[in-house]
């Protein structure tokens, strides 16, 4: 492959930043660890999962590991658990998320299901930082509706369909299993014992609620995946 540069201009993006910083980060694990056990590493850290051998792919597929490997997921989750460790009132704490969030969306403009998760995860905390309040369902409503007008093919990616069906599943069944399970329990109003019920909530969500669609698309479900989730 040959590659010519032209022009004196030198412009460097977001997504260029976060691929070299990607590209440095996938170095240092691969000197350190070989085969399965640095992909693994790499698909955590910087969201590559192209290093699996064939047998280990099929393997994470079967025991429904590989879903988990979600780097939208498991890279917001660690934005907002690092800004709920900084001294900083609800209001600033929403401002440093929303302010990582827009960094972690340009890094990943290339990717429709980060954006998706980063458009969504963004809209609703600029929402309720304006306005005080965020409609879930309108907010999701309309950002599915615009990516889905500029990228028409989405509607048949599986890693987009199930995304869009987990957060929808979310939405609509979280408060009545929260309340089945747990509202009825008065210790369960407490702080602490209240964070452990909305977790232990989410997981039941997560664990059965997606498995028709995850049948649907991927023609069965691994049982034992289920305690690997």
């Amino acid at each position: 492959l040959d590659v010519t540069i032209t022009g004196n201009s030198f412009s460097i993006s977001p997504e260029f930043l976060f691929g070299e910083l990607r590209y440095q980060l996938k170095t240092l694990i691969e000197n350190r660890f070989q085969g399965n056990s640095a992909a693994f590493l790499n698909a955590i850290i910087t969201g590559d999962k192209s290093g699996f051998s064939a047998d280990y792919t099929n393997l994470l597929i079967q025991t429904g590991i590989y879903r988990i490997l979600y780097s939208p997921f498991m890279h917001i989750w660690l934005i907002v658990f690092i800004a709920g460790l900084l001294p900083f009132n609800k209001q600033n704490r929403d401002r440093v998320i929303l302010f990582l969030i827009t960094l972690y969306a340009l890094a990943n403009s290339s990717s429709p299901t980060i954006m998706k998760a980063a458009l969504l995860f963004g809209v609703l905390v600029l929402s309720r930082q304006l306005y005080g309040y965020a409609n879930k369902l309108d907010i999701i409503s309309k950002i599915l509706l615009l990516m889905t007008v500029f990228e028409p093919l989405l509607c048949f990616d599986s890693g987009f369909i199930m995304s869009v069906g987990t957060t929808v599943v979310l939405y609509f069944s979280y408060k009545p299993i929260f309340a089945y399970f747990f509202g009825r329990f008065k210790g369960f109003k407490m702080k602490k014992r209240r964070f452990f019920a909305k977790a232990l909530t989410l997981c039941i969500i997560l664990l059965f609620g997606t498995l028709p669609l995850g049948a649907c698309l991927f023609n069965g479900i691994s049982l034992y995946s289920v305690l690997f989730t």
